[in-house]
């Protein structure tokens, strides 16, 4: 487990301009570049007709997005100019909105017409022999106006025909009406039966009126009608899985995710692009074998980096060390100098955690809870360890859900040996803050500031562990006296130009030291406390439960209550393991004055069609 940050190097890739796009996604694909303008050159590329058009492509395709193919279509190799690439892809699309759009109106239209079809089928079967009246109804003359509905029998309940020439014929699931009236005196009861919820039905002018042929005319409209429409349907699912569009869609993905990285592209000239910024990368090798597989011709090489460029740093991407990376976060990335502690947490936050929840199996449920929730988020996988720890910690203090299952002699009962509980939390602490003081070490170290670390706070590590040891052994006060002689004559030595007042100030300043790190180590007695307040709790509901005596109740009461304790006191617990690793472990040593590598990532994403 290494304790300091991984280094990043300054690259820089030139490239010529037709093959920009391509050697970018290649590059980012190795998830180990973090791109960065150098502004030693002219200046980023100019990317702004190529967001205009990238516009115009999004707002034409989502006028029909539902019929857009899937995006698990791969793009293609751009290579030219970026601002050229995507007008091709632009009226590829027009074409394709082109021919469709028509397709779609027919495609309702046929749907229209097939469903009046099915009405006046159903009508044909209501009407029986009548049907050969039907022809007559779609004929409206000068003197006589005519209207067709199909209704349900309520509806046709709701409407008053008084004054009016209407037949009704009665089907299985439908009424159908027929309306008669003079011209401009049907208006009135066309809107009541419309108001009903009755639907008009309209009859083709040119349905046959041959006697009894009604039906047949109309079975031969519908099949055509349904052929027609199949047709029209095979044409739209054809461009909806056109591979053309399919493919311009991923360009235009590739595209999109370029604009974003773009601004970081410099322009070393008209012909060549000059791709900068920082890699985790060891060997300029890799990035070329990277590009050279890609097809893409460019010089690679580690440089040095702009004048005032900060360096981000990585941390190791093993997979037990990443979940507990939002803990490190939380104060900031350590610099190339500072200790990473991120792979210590990984073993400290599970430990701080399944101490002060010490129950079997509240921590299987936390665990449990933690898998599911890393299928969605990764950063959650930290609930996995914390709730395995938490199950061991209960084994420890014989607790499953509130209940003593073994009873052994080895296991502790946090509220029969309260002090015991207290106080081993505290040793925890003493031996993370006396880790924390040599990790400061360290860093002076790395820094060439070791002489310093010598003359002072090597002082303050000494004078803690001999106040320490003075608890149980008297004689350590000489030690602590050493301690005390040693950091003053060290900060003389360090500044010795007013060495009167600096002693003054070495005095302050080492008090100031030792009374921090007093009130730290007590402060780990909280661990232990939450500890005591989860038997408390957790006994509590057990007593709840059994005081209740019907046994549907209880087992309820028993789920509720526990599943309270395990929302409630998860947060308290995770919010108190949070600050201790903050304000008490991470003050002594992390100066977090670094930032955190971001490595560009690939433009294979999903695009949400």
């Amino acid at each position: 487990m290494t304790l300091r940050s991984y280094q990043t190097r300054w690259f820089e890739v030139f490239v010529r301009r037709e093959q920009v796009v391509y050697a970018l996604e290649a590059l980012a694909g190795t998830n180990s570049i973090q791109l960065e303008l150098d502004p030693r050159f002219s200046g980023s590329l100019d990317i702004d007709h190529l967001r205009r058009k990238i516009r115009e492509f999004d707002q034409l395709a989502d006028s029909q997005r539902q019929w857009l193919p899937d995006a698990s279509h791969k793009p293609t190799r751009l290579t030219g100019p970026p601002d050229k690439l995507v007008d091709p892809l632009l009226r590829r699309l027009q074409r394709w909105h082109d021919r469709l759009e028509p397709l779609l109106v027919a495609s309702d239209e046929l749907e229209t017409q097939r469903y009046q079809l099915l009405a006046l089928q159903e009508a044909a079967i209501a009407m029986g022999e009548s049907a050969s009246q039907l022809p007559h109804l779609g004929h409206t003359t000068e003197l006589l106006f005519k209207r067709f509905f199909r209704c349900t029998p309520d509806q046709v309940e709701m409407v008053d025909f008084e004054g009016h020439l209407e037949r009704t014929f009665r089907g299985e699931d439908h009424c159908f009406v027929a309306i008669a009236c003079l011209p401009g005196q049907c208006d009135y009861i066309v809107q009541l039966l419309l108001q009903a919820g009755c639907e008009e039905v309209l009859i083709p002018p040119d349905l046959t009126e041959r006697p009894g042929q009604q039906l047949a005319d109309i079975g031969q409209r519908l099949d055509e009608t349904d052929a027609t429409l199949k047709h029209t349907q095979q044409q739209i699912e054809a461009m909806r899985n056109d591979p053309g569009i399919a493919e311009a869609l991923a360009n235009i993905e590739t595209l999109s995710w370029f604009t974003q990285a773009a601004h970081q592209v410099g322009v070393k000239d008209t012909e060549f692009c000059h791709i900068t910024g920082w890699t985790s990368e060891a060997d300029p090798e890799r990035l070329e074998t990277v590009l050279s597989r890609a097809h893409v011709e460019a010089e690679v090489r580690f440089a040095s980096p702009p004048a005032g460029a900060t360096e981000p740093v990585t941390s190791a991407s093993s997979w037990w060390r990443q979940p507990f990376q939002i803990f490190t976060a939380m104060s900031g990335a350590p610099s190339a100098d500072e200790i990473d502690p991120t792979g210590l947490l990984a073993i400290v936050i599970p430990l701080l955690f399944g101490y002060m929840f010490p129950d079997t199996g509240h921590g299987l449920v936390i665990a449990i809870v933690g898998v599911l929730l890393s299928r969605y988020t990764p950063k959650a996988r930290f609930l996995i360890s914390c709730g395995l720890v938490s199950a061991l910690m209960g084994i420890v203090f014989d607790d499953f859900f509130g209940y003593q299952m073994l009873n052994q002699p080895w296991q502790i009962h946090a509220l029969d040996n309260p002090i015991l509980v207290l106080i081993i939390p505290m040793f925890f602490g003493i031996g993370l803050l006396l880790l924390g003081l040599i990790f400061n070490g360290i860093e002076l170290y790395w820094r060439g500031e070791l002489r310093r670390w010598l003359m002072s706070d090597a002082a303050v590590l000494l004078l803690y562990v001999s106040l320490l040891v003075s608890l149980l052994y008297i004689q350590s006060l000489l030690v602590t006296a050493f301690a005390l002689l040693w950091y003053i004559v060290g900060a003389v030595v360090l500044d010795g130009r007013r060495w009167l007042s600096q002693v003054a100030v070495a005095i302050g300043e080492l008090a100031h030291s030792s009374l921090t790190l007093i009130l730290n180590t007590i402060s780990f007695v909280r661990v232990g406390a939450f500890a005591l307040a989860h038997s408390g709790l957790s006994l509590v509901v057990v007593s709840l439960t059994e005081a209740v005596e019907t046994p549907v109740l209880s087992v309820l009461l028993l789920i509720i209550g526990h599943a309270i304790v395990i929302a409630l006191e998860g947060l308290v617990v995770f919010v108190q393991t949070t600050r201790l690793v903050l304000f008490e472990f991470f003050t002594q040593f992390l100066r977090a004055e670094g930032r955190f590598f971001q490595p560009l990532s690939s433009s294979r994403s999903p695009r949400d069609h």
